[in-house]
C-alpha cells in the first residue's frame, strides 16, 4: 500500500496533523514522546482535549478524520481500552481511503496477528490493525528513544508543509553580530531565551542553514536535573544512532559528572557537519534554572566557523552566571511580537486553515492577536483550533483554555526571574523593561 499522495495531504485544513491513540494505562510513555514534538502539532486527549467536550465526538468529528498521521500505541491495554477500540476502528476506514497515514509503535511484545485463542470480540480490532501493518510498525516492545525517533521522521514532512511561518529578519544580524568572535571565528555557544511559543527552535535551526544547509540540529531535552553522563547518551544515540550495548559501555566508561566526554561528543558532531541544540524541557519550580555544569561545558568548546551547540531556555542568563560564559557563549532573548506586526500574518494563518476565510472579522482577528499575547506559537494553535470552530461563540473558551497554559508558564518565569535578583531594584527595574520590550538586544 502506498504512502498518501501529494493531493491527499493538502486536502482540507486540518486541527493537530498528528493523531495519538493510546490506553490510559500506556499515556505517560505517549507524553513523553509528545512533549518532543513542536507545539500545536499533535492531538492527545490528556494534553490537547478540548475541557468538557463528549470525548468521543470530539475525537470521531473534529480530530481523527482531520489528521494526517496517525500513532497507535499498541500494547496488551490498548485492544482492551474502549476509546482506542473505537479510534482504530474508524481509523481503518480513513487509512483504506488514503486520507490517513498510520504508525504502529508495539510497547510490549503483544500479537499484531489474530489468532483463534483470543476472545472473538478482539477480531475486528485485529482486522483493523491489518490495515495499518503495510506501512510502518515497529519492533516489539521498543524503547522511548527509537520509538521518539521513528514517530519524530514521520512527523517530519508535515512539519516542512506546515502553516506559514512569521519571519524573524530583525534577528539574523543581531545573532551574527553577537557570535561573532574575531574576523574569522564564531563563539561555539549561542544560549537563546524567552517566552515558550516565540519560536526560539525554529529561528535556531533557520539560522543555521547560513552556515550549513544540509546541517542537523541534534535535539536532547534537558532539565534542572540533568547530569553531563545523561546528556552525553542523548548526543550518542541522536547523533550516531548507537546501540543499547554501545550505550552501555559509554554509561560504563564515564561518569555521571564527567563534562569532558559530552564536550568530545559535541565535537564529533559538528565535525560531522551538524550542531547540538539542548532544550530546556520546563520549568519545574519558580527557582530553578538550568545547571551550572552547562557554564563548565559551554567554556570547554573551541571558537569556529560556526556555532556547534544552542542551549533554549525560557529563565534568563543573569549577572555572574553570563559574565562567566562571556567568552564562549553569545546570550540572546526572543521577544515577543508587536500585535501590529501579528495582524497580517494572523490573516495569513486563517487563509491557510479555514475553508471560508471569508467569515472572519476585524474584530475577530484582532481578538485573537490580542489573546496571543505577541507569542507566534500561541497565535498558530488559537487560529488552527479556531478555524475549526462552525459557532465564533465558542472561540473565547477555547481562548480562556490556553490563556490559561500560558500565563502560567510566563508567571512562572517573570517570578523566577526577580527572585534571583531580590535585593537590586535597579537590576530589577531593568528586568522588568526587558520583560516587556519587543526589540532585540545585542549582546
Amino acid at each position: 500500500m502506498s504512502y498518501l499522495s501529494d493531493g491527499a495531504l493538502e486536502e482540507s485544513p486540518f486541527m493537530y496533523p498528528v493523531f495519538f491513540s493510546v490506553a490510559s494505562s500506556d499515556i505517560s510513555f505517549a507524553e513523553k514522546i509528545f512533549d518532543r514534538i513542536p507545539d500545536g502539532h499533535t492531538y492527545l486527549y490528556s494534553k490537547t482535549g478540548v475541557d468538557g467536550a463528549h470525548l468521543w465526538d470530539e475525537i470521531s468529528k473534529e480530530e481523527l478524520p482531520k489528521s494526517r498521521l496517525l500513532i497507535i500505541f499498541w500494547s496488551e491495554r490498548y485492544v482492551h481500552a474502549q476509546g482506542c477500540v473505537q479510534e482504530i476502528l474508524q481509523a481503518r476506514e480513513l487509512v483504506q481511503q488514503e486520507r490517513i497515514r498510520p504508525l504502529v509503535l508495539r510497547l510490549d511484545d503483544y500479537p499484531i496477528i489474530f489468532d483463534e485463542t483470543m476472545d472473538p470480540k478482539l477480531e475486528p480490532v485485529f482486522e483493523a490493525l491489518k490495515a495499518m501493518l503495510g506501512y510502518r510498525t515497529s519492533p516489539a516492545s521498543i524503547d522511548f528513544i527509537h520509538a521518539t525517533d521513528l514517530v519524530q521522521r514521520a512527523v517530519e514532512p508535515l512539519l516542512r508543509a506546515d502553516h506559514p511561518q512569521f519571519p524573524r529578519l530583525d534577528l539574523d544580524p543581531v545573532w551574527r553580530t553577537a557570535i561573532q568572535k574575531g574576523r574569522f571565528d564564531c563563539l561555539p555557544v549561542m544560549w537563546i531565551t524567552g517566552f515558550n511559543g516565540v519560536g526560539r527552535e525554529t529561528l535556531v535551526r533557520n539560522f543555521n542553514r547560513a552556515f550549513v544547509p544540509n546541517g542537523r540540529g541534534v535535539l536532547v531535552e534537558i532539565n534542572e536535573t540533568s547530569l553531563p553522563n545523561q546528556v552525553l547518551l542523548r548526543v550518542e544515540s541522536e547523533a550516531f544512532g548507537l546501540s543499547r550495548d554501545d550505550l552501555k559501555d559509554i554509561k560504563v566508561s564515564t561518569s555521571e559528572t564527567e563534562i569532558k566526554a559530552l564536550a568530545d561528543a559535541i565535537e564529533r558532531v559538528f565535525a560531522a557537519g551538524d550542531y547540538v541544540i539542548l532544550k530546556h524541557a520546563r520549568v519545574i519550580e519558580e527557582n530553578e534554572e538550568l545547571p551550572r555544569w552547562l557554564d563548565d561545558l559551554s567554556n570547554l568548546l573551541a571558537p569556529s566557523r560556526r556555532p556547534k551547540m544552542f542551549v533554549i531556555s525560557q529563565t534568563p542568563v543573569l549577572g555572574e552566571r553570563r559574565i562567566g560564559i562571556s567568552d564562549s557563549a553569545a546570550v540572546q532573548r526572543v521577544p515577543t511580537i508587536s500585535e501590529y506586526e501579528l495582524n497580517e500574518f494572523c490573516y495569513q494563518l486563517i487563509g491557510y486553515f479555514d475553508k471560508n476565510p471569508a467569515r472572519w472579522s476585524d474584530q475577530d482577528v484582532q481578538g485573537l492577536v490580542k489573546s496571543a499575547g505577541g507569542t507566534i506559537g500561541f497565535l498558530v494553535s488559537l487560529v488552527r483550533s479556531s478555524a475549526n470552530v462552525e459557532d465564533f461563540d465558542t472561540i473565547d473558551q477555547l481562548i480562556a483554555r490556553d490563556t490559561r497554559s500560558m500565563s502560567t508558564s510566563i508567571t512562572a518565569y517573570a517570578r523566577w526571574a526577580f527572585n534571583q535578583l531580590r535585593g537590586d531594584e535597579d537590576e530589577q527595574r531593568v528586568l522588568g523593561r526587558r520583560l516587556i520590550n519587543t526589540e532585540p538586544q545585542p549582546h
